[in-house]
């Protein structure tokens, strides 16, 4: 095999450790890859698998294997014989295949806010116009005796003037939520993102495969690509100069329309279901591998290229992207569907349970000057989560000296309270264990 490797001035054959690096690195995103698979399938009609789309996914999958596989191979293969096609066509895929995935996401969860606030615009909008229309027939619904027919007219131009704006309005709004429902129907759609996902791709291999024969048909014997060989060509390659400008300036680009994503992204609301959150992760990582690659690429580290490749610092950005992108959701789905569902015995009880309803109630009832009720449930909720005997001991005399004191602050609002106060005391005395003194406590 070495016999058939061919010599490039200027460059250093790879060291063993090279394709030792790669395969490992290889095989662990394989892994990766099909795990993340299975629990796709399996999840898919999941909620979080839903609300980013299964063709959204299944993109970003296909994405970040074929650069990984691309990539990873060559160092394996050897970068002197392997097929410079494959070099050279991911090397112009790279940039649409780390960024449109990510516009798509910022985008999507933009348009899926916009698109609800106008419809709570426009509830709220027919709200209005309903009282509008209530209001003028109850003024027209008024018998006709002259006491009557002066503020019938009177007021009549007004309230027609405003009904003449909310109508404008309205129509104007519609204009807005039109737009949005396209939108927002083009980035739920499998068949509409299928499409951008093979557009943007197809333009970037008819713009390769242009390029190559620009060059085989005008500089076939200088070449400005790659080195000393076609970018259609079979044989091994190195990249030059002029097609790393060509791909930095193309992931600029991408990088701009990501970055004006992301502006739009945060303005919007946090969603349950961390897409957001996951959108800025992957901008940022994406951001940091990519500085990372291009200063390694530079001169300096051209020797040490060949015994640890930089190549895998793009090997760990697509690995990161599976597991934040893919895995991640994946594993939200599995731990919903094996998540303990919660029973209670009243509305009530669910209502305290949950924290930003109990924080509404709790400011009702200090409004209504009568906060113990929903202060002493939150203290006995500490007192089951205790972990200790010792500590939740200590907290079931706290719940005592606070709420069952005659005269204390905190004082519920119960008979006999202070017959209450030393059965609960007895009881508590007694316990000699955690788990009568739970059990005790609760009876």
């Amino acid at each position: 095999m070495v016999n058939d490797m061919r010599n490039f001035p200027g460059q250093c054959p790879d060291v063993l450790s090279v394709p030792i690096l790669s395969g490992l690195c290889l095989g662990v995103y394989l892994m990766l890859v099909v795990s993340s698979i299975i629990g796709f399938v399996w999840n898919r009609n999941s909620d979080h698998i839903r609300a980013r789309t299964i063709a959204g996914m299944f993109f970003t999958l296909v994405s970040s294997f074929f650069v990984f596989t691309i990539f990873s191979l060559r160092f394996i293969i050897g970068r002197e014989i392997f097929p410079c096609i494959l070099f050279s066509l991911v090397f112009f895929l790279m940039p649409p295949c780390f960024s449109i995935p990510t516009i798509i996401r910022c985008l999507r969860v933009y348009v899926q806010w916009r698109f609800n606030l106008l419809k709570e615009s426009k509830f709220r909008e027919n709200e209005k116009q309903n009282d509008i229309v209530t209001v003028i027939s109850s003024v027209y619904s008024s018998p006709n005796s002259p006491n009557t027919l002066i503020p019938v007219m009177v007021y009549r131009a007004p309230v027609l003037k405003t009904i003449r704006n909310k109508i404008a309005s309205h129509q104007n709004l519609k204009q807005i939520e039109k737009f949005f429902i396209y939108s927002n129907y083009i980035l739920q759609s499998h068949k509409w993102l299928i499409s951008i996902f093979l557009a943007v791709y197809g333009f970037h291999i008819i713009f390769w495969f242009s390029l190559a024969i620009f060059e085989d048909s005008l500089h076939p014997n200088s070449r400005f690509l790659m080195e000393d060989e076609s970018m259609l060509s079979f044989e091994g390659c190195y990249a030059l100069e002029s097609i790393t400008y060509i791909g930095g300036i193309t992931y600029c680009v991408y990088l701009i329309i990501q970055l004006v994503c992301l502006v739009l992204l945060l303005k919007t609301e946090k969603d349950t279901y961390f897409i957001k959150v996951e959108s800025i992760l992957i901008l940022i990582l994406q951001v940091v591998c990519v500085g990372l690659y291009i200063t390694l690429g530079q001169s300096f580290y051209r020797v040490v290229d060949h015994i640890i490749p930089a190549g895998l610092i793009m090997f760990l950005y697509l690995s990161l992207e599976i597991i934040v992108t893919v895995t991640l959701p994946v594993i939200y789905s599995i731990m919903k569907r094996y998540q303990k569902v919660e029973v209670f015995d009243s509305e009530l009880e669910w209502a305290l349970n949950k924290s930003e309803t109990c924080e509404m109630l709790l400011e009702y009832s200090r409004r209504s000057f009568c906060p113990e009720g929903v202060l002493v449930y939150k203290d006995i909720s500490k007192f089951k989560l205790a972990s200790t005997f010792k500590k939740r001991k200590l907290l079931a005399f706290q719940v005592v000296d606070n709420y069952l004191t005659f005269g204390g602050v905190y004082e519920l609002n119960m008979p006999n309270i202070h017959l209450l106060r030393e059965e609960i005391l007895f009881k508590i005395d007694s316990a000699t264990c955690e788990e009568e003194m739970q059990f005790r406590f609760k009876h």
